[in-house]
């Protein structure tokens, strides 16, 4: 209801129109204020061979250090401090050089425990270093949320695998080695006696080699005014065991707010090649048999006819799921007896749980990331390359800074466009997992959304319609809005981006959909569309309306439909293809050079819900 000059739709024209808290009109669309972060520290201005450069000291970075000594069983002995920071010396803190990706830049932040404390560290006992800035809460700060947010990697810390030196592992000895622990944290503190009233931390203990971005946040309440805020970061060795880890682009304030600690200058992104314009895409597998689970290699021939069939039906961007021999199989044959065909080469993640996923642990993932890396730079017809599949499903989660640091390794290894593949519940951040840092990390993102598995959630039966072809075609339609709505709510979801300011998925990043299609036969009895609509008809028809949608004005970028061809092997979740197993045409390619003729009308004989 609202348009410009020009007629185009917009969001706003004036600032009542928008409905945000202290939003404004700004060339047409709602903006909030822009709230600065009251610290923000990349590490890149200060002086590092200076000892005070991570001090009080004028021109430094605020810090300042504290230490508390704990006998092995956890008791205290005594603390000592707090003093202006240190740099360069076997104490507390240093700048690090040579440590950081891009958006770290060349200056980062190592925290580790007080090696200077040599009569405890020889004693075996626990020596924790605390580094950190350090504010009074004011009355101006209640009802805020007060977020800490951070880079951070591992440094050189010792084997996650050991017992753990503090009192809370009852394997703990006094006697090395023994596993050093790290942490960010929020705290507060009551004077006069100065007793903690906050303690809000992440366990950085063993955090990947890749770098990952965090956050911890506190809510702060009228009975925190005038007490001592504290945020930054602890190690915690004995007996001199190694204790680093490396931290950059702090950002510290309100919920929200915007600095450089979002991640420096961030990524520059690479644009999606053009065939992502002007090509026509899909999903292929080439399984036809027991498929990867049994180890199933398809043969050259079988492969070939595949790609005859597609580049007939006129497909040219093939999206993979996997990096293995059958990826690389596709890649070789395509590249030799179809040059014109483009790919997105995808590489399988496991889930990952318990100590696997503290360290990041995975032969598996790590085989599919170095595999990708090697097709992506071997084969000129790989395109983009996209990291993970629909990790956000998983049993055992695949944490998130596990697949940033996958997303990481695989980008700065290969000069294609990235992406990783979920759900749009994930990009959305519908669930609480949230997206942020791996939008900051991708090029593109691509999501999945499938009306037809999800029918519960909007109104698919349509019973304020006559019973026939109407209701057909208003079941039809209004699957097609589902998924536009599934999309806008990742297009509109905002975060922070990699130069620390708020902005929409849309705005920021291609948005392509990765999977999303209509079953054509009934492959699972117990979903009641299934009875009804699992029809070739739907099929095509829906597959139709999502070629209305494609390339767009705000529509998705590209479009690839689930999928090429049936896949037996996977049982109820089959009668995706627009093959079946045998690689026979379905209706889905009536019309086409790969298909017969179509009904007259096209639609005739879809299916729809009668009670």
């Amino acid at each position: 209801g609202v348009c410009d000059a020009a007629g185009a739709c917009v969001e706003c024209n004036t600032d009542a129109q928008c409905t945000g808290a202290a939003e404004t009109c700004v060339n047409n669309a709602c903006e909030a204020p822009v709230i600065v972060c009251e610290y923000d520290e990349n590490f890149e201005g200060l002086d590092q061979t200076s000892g005070t450069a991570l001090g009080t000291a004028t021109g430094g970075a605020g810090f300042l250090v504290f230490g508390n000594e704990f006998q092995p069983d956890g008791t205290p002995i005594q603390g000592y401090g707090p003093f202006s920071a240190p740099n360069g010396t076997p104490g507390f803190c240093s700048i690090a050089l040579g440590q950081g990706g891009g958006p770290q830049g060349d200056q980062v932040l190592v925290i580790y425990s007080d090696y200077n404390n040599g009569a405890n560290q020889e004693a075996g006992n626990l020596v924790e270093a605390n580094t950190f800035q350090e504010r009074t809460i004011v009355a101006a700060d209640v009802g805020k949320t007060l977020t800490f947010s951070f880079d951070a990697k591992r440094g050189d810390i010792n084997d996650p695998t050991l017992p753990r030196c503090d009192s809370t592992s009852a394997e703990y000895t006094p006697n090395p080695p023994c596993n050093s622990t790290a942490l960010a944290f929020i705290k507060t503190l009551a004077p006069p006696s100065f007793d903690q009233t906050n303690f809000v931390t992440i366990d950085t203990t063993n955090l990947p080699t890749a770098w990952g971005r965090f956050e911890i946040s506190l809510d702060i309440i009228p009975e925190l005014e005038g007490q001592i805020l504290q945020f930054g970061f602890a190690a915690t060795a004995t007996n001199f065991e190694p204790s680093g880890v490396f931290y950059d682009n702090l950002s510290f304030g309100p919920d929200g707010c915007s600095g450089d600690g979002g991640g420096g200058p961030g990524i520059e992104l690479r644009p999606l090649p053009d065939i992502y314009t002007t090509g026509n895409a899909i999903n292929y597998s080439a399984f036809r048999a027991g498929g990867p689970g049994v180890g199933e290699i398809p043969s050259d021939a079988d492969v070939l006819e595949d790609l005859g069939l597609l580049q007939t039906a006129g497909y040219n961007l093939l999206r993979l799921f996997g990096a293995d021999p059958v990826s690389e199989k596709i890649l070789r044959l395509a590249e030799a007896n179809f040059p014109d065909m483009r790919f997105q080469q995808g590489l399988f993640l496991e889930g990952l749980a318990g100590p696997a996923a503290a360290a990041c642990d995975s032969v598996i993932n790590d085989s599919q990331v170095a595999t990708a890396i090697r097709l992506a730079n071997t084969y000129s017809n790989v395109v983009t390359v996209s990291v993970g599949n629909e990790t956000s499903f998983f049993a055992g989660f695949m944490p998130l800074n596990c697949l940033e640091g996958y997303i990481t390794e695989t980008r700065n290894n290969v000069t294609q466009p990235v992406t990783a593949d979920d759900d749009y519940t994930f990009y959305a951040n519908l669930f609480g997992r949230s997206p942020d840092g791996v939008l900051r990390l991708i090029d593109f993102v691509s999501i999945h959304t499938y009306p037809f598995l999800n029918y519960q959630q909007w109104d698919w039966q349509q019973l304020g319609v006559p019973a026939g072809p109407l209701r057909a075609e208003a079941m039809m339609n209004a699957s097609l809005v589902k998924a536009q709505d599934n999309y806008r709510a990742v297009y509109d979801y905002r975060y922070r981006n990699a130069s620390g300011v708020t902005v929409t998925v849309g705005q920021s990043l291609p948005i392509v959909i990765g999977e999303t299609g209509w079953k054509w036969r009934q492959t699972t009895p117990t979903q009641e569309i299934e009875v009804y609509a699992a029809l070739p008809v739907n099929a095509r028809w829906y597959n139709d309306l999502l070629q209305t949608w494609e390339g767009s004005a705000g529509g998705p970028v590209t479009i690839f439909p689930f999928e090429a061809f049936d896949e037996a092997w996977k049982a109820t979740d089959d009668g995706w293809g627009f093959w079946d197993e045998l690689r026979m045409p379905n209706y889905m390619l009536c019309g086409t050079p790969a298909g017969s003729a179509c009904n007259d009308p096209v639609y005739e004989g879809a299916g729809y819900f009668f009670p």
